[in-house]
């Protein structure tokens, strides 16, 4: 009788998201935009399952011990951003006791299997940005992903050109927010506040302080080039476009080299110390996002014979966040932000390390 009664709550919760189903793919896509695809495919966009992410994995697993939640309930959190177009965006706390109790039945395999989609597998793919109809204003720091964002229907796809253009799998839209604006962007990489109003990312909010007229897109998708989209289609309507098109690898600190055009350092030494100068050439702090980043100065001090003294001297430059106890946690589950030292936009900072 339990497990009925538990069965019920369940189908009721579950909330089913309709995709055409040949946007689920990246590889239909790649029949026409082979290089967008390929650059994507190289991206940790494409791998915001925790299945193809241990470190996002991991983050889960410790949200999950700290605050007693399942497993679903933590990654639906995240899932927000990181599979926006998960299935199941909302779990009935009898979920929770289901699972505590080893319960199994038709809806909690629904739940489940929602996870494990090939769509949601995917990560990040082209059917999330290039499907989105409208991205609403955010309410509050907790509103984040799927929160804001409505979904196109039938074969639309949207992006910063309103023509077709010889194109026959798909109607082609345009939309503001692949233009002149971080709003796309920022639909994720800002917000999602916890329980305690502590925002998981506030990159959006260093930017507007930075009050730099400098757009994502500028430095993660840097690269443009004139193109043609699918030039081995052949139409007798239409005349091929050249335009302008943008890399599509969402430029990082571990799949390309942008921390070289990110920052600016110089050393000098003398026989009492060592200076070394760092400044932060970006709209945002350096580091941003996830809080468990940071940035290391490592400094080696080595004799005239190359052999090294001591052992080196690290400067840690990072935000650090504390749980209701007073102990370091990730900001998904701290209650305030202790201590920032990261660089702040255009910050030029000065580390004086001793020679003594």
């Amino acid at each position: 009788m339990r497990t009925w009664f538990l069965t019920i709550l369940f189908l009721q919760s579950l909330l089913c998201a309709q995709v055409d189903t040949k946007f689920i793919d990246p590889n239909n896509c790649k029949s026409c935009h082979e290089e967008q695809t390929q650059d994507w495919d190289n991206t940790w966009h494409s791998r915001s399952h925790e299945e193809k992410n241990s470190l996002y994995k991991e983050v889960i697993t410790y949200v999950q011990k700290m605050t007693h939640k399942t497993h679903a309930d933590v990654a639906i959190g995240c899932a927000k951003c990181h599979n926006p177009r998960l299935k199941a965006p909302k779990i009935d706390p009898s979920y929770m006791y289901a699972k505590a109790f080893g319960l199994e039945s038709e809806a909690t395999k629904k739940v489940d299997e929602a996870f494990s989609a090939d769509d949601v597998l995917n990560g990040i793919s082209c059917y999330v940005c290039h499907n989105i109809e409208t991205i609403h204003p955010k309410k509050n720091q907790k509103d984040a992903g799927f929160d804001i964002m409505t979904w196109t229907k039938g074969d639309v796809v949207v992006g910063p050109y309103p023509s077709n253009n010889r194109a026959v799998y798909h109607e082609s839209e345009q939309r503001d927010f692949f233009l002149d604006s971080d709003k796309l962007c920022l639909a994720c990489h800002e917000g999602n506040a916890n329980i305690h109003n502590v925002p998981g990312y506030e990159t959006g909010t260093e930017i507007l302080l930075s009050k730099l007229d400098v757009k994502c897109v500028e430095c993660h998708m840097s690269t443009t080039k004139k193109s043609i989209i699918a030039p081995h289609i052949a139409s007798k309507d239409e005349v091929a476009i050249v335009r302008n098109l943008r890399d599509h690898t969402f430029a990082g600190g571990r799949n390309s080299d942008i921390l070289e055009t990110s920052l600016s350092v110089y050393v000098q030494h003398s026989s009492s110390r060592v200076e070394i100068g760092i400044q932060n050439l970006t709209p945002h702090s350096v580091p941003t996002g996830f809080s468990g980043r940071s940035l290391v100065v490592e400094v080696r001090f080595f004799d005239s014979a190359n052999k090294l003294i001591d052992s080196p001297v690290y400067t840690h430059l990072r935000s650090l966040y504390l749980d209701n106890m007073g102990n370091e946690a990730l900001s998904y589950v701290a209650t305030k932000l202790e201590e920032d030292t990261r660089l702040a936009p255009l910050e030029a900072r000065t580390i004086y390390i001793s020679n003594a």
